[in-house]
């Protein structure tokens, strides 16, 4: 997959195995990847409509073309490559800007923590901690800078591009290790989210479909499940 893409990925701590990746039946592993969770109908998620293929052996993979591709190992190593210009989670170009929809950000972010609880309950081997990476590659594709601004799609800031920003680099990769004592989706995708948003130099009280209890956040799950 050329130009702007987004990869997100994971993989257990210590190293286990998946019990059902290799296996045709309902409620497998590989029938999950082919028909993921999701919150809403067409909504920004990890739906490619595509077959499980078996790969060397090693991993299943499924694909939209090359929107979206998911790759999912033996190991339990899962990575999720989407392309992050106005074919998936930009909107359409305006006077040739590449602008972020942070609901696409948040919401595929979210699908992919979700998704990945369901890996950890299938190895055989229980992890102590979870090993997450985000890239973010060609963010300044043909001379052209991707942006991101505060606040939700349907906010006065996105509507009349206040406050965007551009993205500091060509490529970027922030590795984040976290426990998986209580899984905990909408928390792990805040703290996905919560490091793009910092990239970009947006203060993390700008960051959309968030709630917070205390001195804790998660993606607000409910907010985006209403979204029409």
């Amino acid at each position: 997959m050329n130009g702007r893409k987004l990869v997100l990925s994971a993989y257990p701590i210590p190293a286990s195995e998946l019990r059902t990746l290799f296996r045709g039946s309902d409620g497998s592993i590989r029938r999950l990847l082919e028909r993921p969770p999701t919150l809403r109908h067409s909504g920004f998620d990890l739906e490619t409509g595509d077959d499980a293929q078996i790969v060397d052996g090693e991993k299943v993979r499924v694909a939209n073309g090359d929107r979206k591709i998911l790759e999912l190992y033996r190991d339990g190593t899962f990575v999720f490559v989407c392309r992050a210009d106005d074919w998936f989670l930009a909107w359409a170009s305006q006077r040739g800007q590449q602008k972020i929809n942070p609901l696409a950000l948040v919401e595929v972010i979210y699908s992919f923590a979700n998704f990945y609880g369901h890996v950890i309950r299938d190895l055989k081997q229980p992890p102590t901690d979870i090993q997450f990476r985000i890239d973010l590659k060609n963010m300044h594709d043909r001379g052209v800078k991707t942006i991101l601004g505060p606040y939700a799609a349907s906010s006065y800031a996105q509507e009349f591009g206040m406050d965007l920003r551009e993205a500091p680099q060509n490529d970027w990769t922030i590795t984040r290790k976290l426990s998986a004592a209580n899984y905990d989706a909408a928390a792990i995708a805040y703290e996905l989210v919560r490091e793009v948003y910092l990239w970009f130099g947006i203060d993390e009280d700008k960051i959309p479909y968030v709630t917070t209890q205390g001195d804790s956040a998660a993606v607000d799950v409910e907010a985006i499940r209403n979204i029409k």
